[in-house]
This record gives C-alpha cells, structure tokens and sequence, in this order.
C-alpha cells in the first residue's frame, strides 16, 4: 500500500494539503464549504432555498479572499502564530457580520446591490497583489524588484490554477462522458458532470493556487520572465504608442473644431486604456533599462494628463446636462485617481514604488463602493435633486423638455437603485396613486414621457410634419441625410460622428442640445414620437443656415441618423 501511495503520488498531495491547512486553514475551510454547499444544491435544489445559496456563496467569496491577505499580511509583518490565529479569528467575526447584513431577499434586488458586491470582491482580490509587502514597506526595506517578482509569482500561480482547472474539468467530463457512451450506466446522470466542475473550480484549482503561493518575497524568477517580457516589448509597449497617436488624432481633431466636444464614450477609452498602461507600467520593470521602454515608461503619466483633461471635459458635459449616474461618477473618480497617479510619476522624485498602483486602485474601489460618498448615494442624490428642482413650481407647469428629464430621472432611479427610491422622493410620493408600479407605469400615472433616448441605448424615432416650407431670404434649398456622404457645393450632408451638418465646406453644430422638440406622441409605442414641423436657424461664421428636419433617431442623447432640408 505505502508503495502505490508513492506511485500515485499520494503522499505528496497529503504533505502540499498538510502545508496549505496550516498556512491558510481558514481559507482551506472555506473552500470546502463551497465545494459542499454547491454539491449538496446539486444533489437537491431545495436543499437551501435561493436566497440562503446565494448569501452563503457571497460569504465564502467574501472569506476566501479575506483570509488570503490576512495571512499574507501576517506573514509580512513577521507577527507570531499566536497573533496569526487572531486574525483568522477576526477574519471568521468579519464574514459572520458580512452574511447577516447581507439581504435576506436577493430575488429582486437592483442593480446597484450586484455592483456594489461585484466592486468590493475585486477590492478584496486586488488586496492581494500589495498585502504581502506591507511589512517591508513599514521597515523601509521595500526594493521594487522583490515586489515585481513576487506579485509575477502570483499571476503565475493564478494562471496555472485556472489552467488546472480547465484541465480536470475536461478530463473528468470526458471520461463520464467515455463511460456513459461505452456501458450507459443508470446511475450517470448530468449531475454527475456538475460535480466534476466542481471538483476542478471550487477544490482542484484553488488547492493548487494555495500551494503555489509564495511563502515569502521572490528574489528571483525562475521561468516566464522571458516570455512577459517578449509581451511587453513587443505587443504592449507598442500597442500603447499606437493608441496614444489615436487619442492624440482625436483630441486635434476636437480642437480643429472646438464647437464639437468630445462624446462620453471617449472617456471609457482614456479609463480602460489608462489602467491598461500602468500595468504594463508594472510588468515593464524589467526591462526600464531598454530604451524604447524606458521612453514610454517616462512619457506615458506626461501624455496621460491632456487626454485626462478631455475626459474630464467630456464627462463634465454629460454631468452638466443629465446629472450623475452610477457610469458618470466612476469615470470622474478614477479618472482623479489616474490624475494622482500620473503626477506622482511626474514629479516625485522617488518614482519606482510599483506598489502604490494596486494599493491606491484598491483604496478608490472601496471609496466607490461604499459610505454616503459611494457612487449610489451620490447618483440617487443627484436625480433626486433634479427631480425636486423641475417639481418645485408643479408638475404641470413644466415644458415638455422638463417632463422628459424628470421622466428619463425616473427611469434611472428605478433601474439602478429600485423604484423604491422615488417613492421616497416626498413631491411624486404623493402624486403616485400606488406604490407598486414599475418606472414606466410611474411616468404614465404622473404624465411625463421621456423625449431622448436614456442611458441604456433605447433608441427613439422622430418624424416631423412639413406642409410648407419657408425659405424666404435664403438662395438654395437642398435635401441631406446621414448616408451620403459625397458633397459638392449644392448639396449637404449630416455627420454622426462629428454631430454635425456639412454643407459645401462648412461644418456646422446640430447635436440633440441644438434641437428644441416638443413632443406629440404618435401612438402607445413610447419609441416612435411625431413632431409639427418646425425649422432651425443656425449662424456659422456670419452666414445662416435654416434646417427643416424629416426624420432621425436619437440614441443615447446622440443623433444616430437625419434625413432633412436645409436652406442657406
């Protein structure tokens, strides 16, 4: 027997499984909580009703990640065993206290519970990437090149564990899968392939990370370097340089035509592809020295900072005009913390703390995520304010553009926060005739409609009545729309991208906060809106032009196509 254990190389796995229980025992108790709990819901649903599964895997998703840095943070500040147990115990207290605040109804909640849980279990992965270099952070031993090693250790082992996973998940499927087609047992059901997932993801792979895990700082890498680098060199570095000369592209553009700002989506590209630099930034280590990287290493938080001020600008428009929203607020955050980042780098003498990226990306995340500054409390303060601020002299009394901003308010409160929110806002509470309805009954029981399309790509048509045309004073007439773009002197064309109508070489400004509709409803189809007739003078460089719209659609605030007249 004790010869077939060393074939099967059983001792091994019981002294790596040895190890594991007493560096991290309980995350190992954790993992096989979630290993049972999802087994035991596959042998039975009704074994735990929804809500109880769903709050228990949150939990132990909460405890895992806990417990990791814990230990991690133990081991960094050299505390005794003793010490170690206490902040396991503390670690127990804290998912305890997380399961109870948690909500006993999950069925139904917003969107707004799912994010926030979403944003505060990537802030406690992401603790894992600096936990283990406190200690020599706090003793003024910390050297960027033992964090470099040991957070590429990390990523390594996390890659080998998902990699492991995929491996036992599909040799276990196809050897049920061998059986059920050679013999058709009775007993193999498809919940026996449920439990091979679960075998790979909840205990294969996270065992195999745990025991991957350094138990201190890396000084020196053994394998993969040279292949990182060869990523960093030759696809990171220079896809960088390329989208710089893009954005860069862009922003002349934008200022070839100042009266164009830039549209929001141009914010998430500056966010994604910041984030996207500095960790190259961080993998770049190793190679500093190289020229080509070292220059982009150094030009990089300086060419940031112009394309972070266009998204400040960019998202300042959104803000000034709808107010802020959950998307709004995370964009003006990060990109705060990007602006911090990128002026550390820039002036600070002491720039090789690789550290300070995930800790201080960390500390934003939680900021975002929780307290009366979170990105809900703030979004659900703003709507309701601007809510309040058009009630204020009565409902009726409103245009139809201020009917359509309490409605479009309406519906993101709703959506994102649960209409519950606008049932606490006191001036509607008392318009509304039940409190059960859903965003667009709330809207047709107070008799607003939403004239632009809202912040979830609803798309609205728009048609408008022309009888007659009135050209007095104006030379030529000429039809457009947003497909031709071939131009010569007599015709025109409208531009999607630019928002805006080129006739001959002008280019003139006609967004959606150029355009004045008042709204007619066509039928019950709140997407499709009839509108009277009705023209627009625009002045561009001392000249007029009138525009006599046929029919577009709008969506997401954006034109998204125009057919029209116009006169100049």
């Amino acid at each position: 027997m004790k010869h077939l254990r060393t074939i099967l190389s059983w001792q091994k796995f019981e002294e790596e499984l040895s190890k594991i229980i007493a560096r991290f025992p309980v995350t190992f108790i954790t993992i096989v909580s979630a290993g049972v709990v999802l087994m035991l819901m596959i042998a039975d649903n009704d074994f735990f009703s929804d809500d109880v599964f769903g709050r228990l895997l949150l939990t132990l998703s909460f405890l895992f990640w806990t417990s990791v840095s814990a230990v991690l943070f133990c081991e960094s500040m050299r505390y005794s065993k003793r010490t170690g147990l206490l902040f396991n115990a503390f670690v127990v207290l804290a998912g305890s206290f997380y399961y109870v605040v948690l909500p006993h109804n999950l069925s139904g909640l917003s969107f707004e519970f799912f994010l926030t849980q979403f944003l505060v279990h990537f802030a406690l992965a992401l603790s894992v990437s600096f936990t283990f270099i406190v200690g020599e952070y706090i003793r003024n031993n910390y050297k960027d090149i033992e964090y470099y090693n040991t957070t590429f250790a990390y990523g390594t082992s996390i890659f080998l564990a998902v990699v492991v996973g995929v491996c036992v998940s599909l040799s276990g499927s196809a050897l049920l899968g061998t059986i059920d087609l050679l013999f058709s047992p009775e007993w193999l059901s498809h919940e026996a392939y449920l439990y091979v997932l679960v075998a790979a993801w909840i205990f294969a792979g996270p065992l195999f990370l745990l025991s991957r895990l350094p138990g201190g700082l890396v000084q020196e890498l053994k394998a993969g370097d040279a292949f990182m680098q060869f990523i960093v060199r030759y696809i990171a570095t220079p896809f960088i340089v390329i989208y710089f000369i893009i954005l860069y592209l862009y922003t002349i553009q934008v200022l070839a035509n100042f009266s164009q700002w830039p549209q929001g989506e141009v914010a998430w590209l500056v966010i994604w592809f910041s984030i996207f630099g500095y960790v190259s930034y961080i993998l770049s280590f190793h190679l500093k020295h190289e020229r080509f990287v070292s220059l982009v290493r150094t030009w990089f938080p300086i060419l940031l900072i112009p394309q972070l001020a266009m998204l400040f600008y960019a998202i300042g428009l959104r803000i000034d005009q709808y107010g802020w929203t959950v998307n709004r607020y995370i964009v003006v955050v990060f990109g705060i913390w990007l602006v911090g980042l990128s002026l550390y780098y820039i002036v600070a003498k002491q720039k090789s703390k690789l550290v300070c990226i995930p800790a201080s990306l960390f500390v934003v995340t939680i900021i975002v995520s929780v307290g009366p500054w979170s990105m809900f409390n703030i979004s659900v303060q703003s709507q309701t304010n601007k809510i309040n601020h058009y009630l204020a002299t009565g409902i009726d009394n409103l245009s139809q553009a201020e009917k359509g901003n309490v409605a479009s308010s309406i519906r993101y409160l709703c959506q994102y926060h649960g209409c519950n929110t606008v049932y606490s806002i006191e001036q509607l509470n008392e318009l509304l005739p039940e409190k059960n309805l859903n965003y667009w009954e709330i809207q047709e029981a107070l008799g607003v409609t939403e004239i632009y399309a809202g912040e979830h790509d609803e798309i609205v048509y728009y048609y408008f009545n022309h009888d007659l045309f009135s050209v007095d004073g104006f030379k030529t007439l000429t039809e457009f729309n947003s497909y031709d773009s071939s131009q010569d002197n007599n015709n025109a064309f409208y531009d999607t991208k630019q928002q805006s109508l080129k006739v001959g070489d002008a280019s003139i400004a006609l967004g959606v906060s150029q355009i004045d509709l008042e709204l007619n409803t066509v039928n019950s189809n709140p997407r499709e809106r009839q509108l009277e007739g009705e023209y627009f003078d625009i002045t561009h460089l001392d000249k007029t032009y009138r525009v006599f719209i046929s029919n577009m659609t709008i969506n997401d605030g954006l034109i998204e196509n125009m057919f029209g007249w116009v006169a100049y």
